[in-house]
This record gives structure tokens, C-alpha cells and sequence, in this order.
């Protein structure tokens, strides 16, 4: 409840670069809200694993979206989403930036913007599927404990001992 009132405390109707900031900075603060995974970014992971493992029969090795922990899953969903969003405010960018300019039409350059959205999705994907925690002999204990251990300042402490 603090983080909600906190958001509304922080953005006004004005629109200078300080509120920008602080509505990046807390897009990419919910991953987690309230100390709770973000209910958005898992259902978004699972959904995706369903259509990609029972629609369009992908298997889980080559796939993006992984049955794997609830850690896992609320990373792709993530990542997922942040660049989904920033495609779409890019090309949305780009088409207005090309209509409402006085010049012909030109196809190269929308398909320029294709290409360039597709390399994003394959950056995506390959990230996914070298990430090291998709790996069946991973260590998610020690990763859980790594995580609290970030959280609290304590990891760097340890690291310097």
C-alpha cells in the first residue's frame, strides 16, 4: 500500500523529465509489489508457455517460455513485457515521425523497422534459452539464498571477506 501512495505522491500532471523518471524507474520496480511476485508478469509467463507448448507445439528446450520455477517464469514475463512495451513505443514513435512528415512513402524503412523488431525478439529468445538457470542440475537454493542475501546489502559484505 506504502508503494502505491508513494507512486501518486511522486507523478503530477506535469509533464517534466523528474516525473518521466520516476514513472521508469517504477515500471521497472514492480517486478515484485507488496514482497510478492507480480501476479501480471507470471500469469503473462504462463500463458505464453501454454500457447507456445500446446498451440504451436514448441518444445521446452528451444521454446522462450520455461515450466521452470516461479523465479524463472517471472523473469521471461518481465522481460517479456519491457520489451514489448518499448517496441511498441518506438514503432509507435517512428509511425508518427514518418506520417506526419512531407514526403513520399517508403516501404524500405518500415521494413528496416521489421528487421530491427525481429532481432530484438531474437536477442530476447537467446537470452532465454542460454540462461543458465533453464538448466536441470541448477542450484536454486543457493540462488534463492543469493537473492535474500542481495536484498539485505549482505552478498558484497561476504564477497569482501
Amino acid at each position: 500500500m506504502d508503494e502505491a501512495n508513494e507512486a501518486q505522491d511522486q507523478l503530477s500532471l506535469e509533464p517534466t523529465l523528474r516525473n518521466l523518471v520516476n514513472i521508469v524507474r517504477l515500471w521497472f520496480r514492480f517486478n515484485f509489489m507488496r514482497d510478492e511476485p507480480n501476479p501480471v508478469h507470471i500469469a503473462l509467463a504462463g500463458g505464453g508457455y501454454w500457447l507456445q507448448s500446446h498451440v504451436l507445439c514448441i518444445s521446452d528446450r528451444y521454446g522462450y517460455f520455461s515450466p521452470g520455477p516461479w523465479e524463472l517464469q517471472l523473469d521471461q514475463g518481465a522481460s517479456l513485457a519491457i520489451v514489448m512495451m518499448l517496441l511498441t513505443l518506438v514503432n509507435s514513435i517512428f509511425l508518427l515521425m514518418s506520417l506526419c512528415e512531407e514526403r513520399p512513402f517508403e516501404w524500405n524503412l518500415f521494413g528496416l523497422l521489421a528487421v530491427g523488431n525481429m532481432l530484438m525478439y531474437v536477442y530476447l529468445w537467446l537470452g532465454s534459452v542460454l540462461d543458465k538457470r533453464r538448466k536441470p542440475d541448477f542450484d536454486w537454493a543457493r540462488y534463492r539464498q543469493r537473492e535474500r542475501d542481495l536484498e539485505r546489502g549482505l552478498w558484497k559484505k561476504q564477497r569482501k571477506a
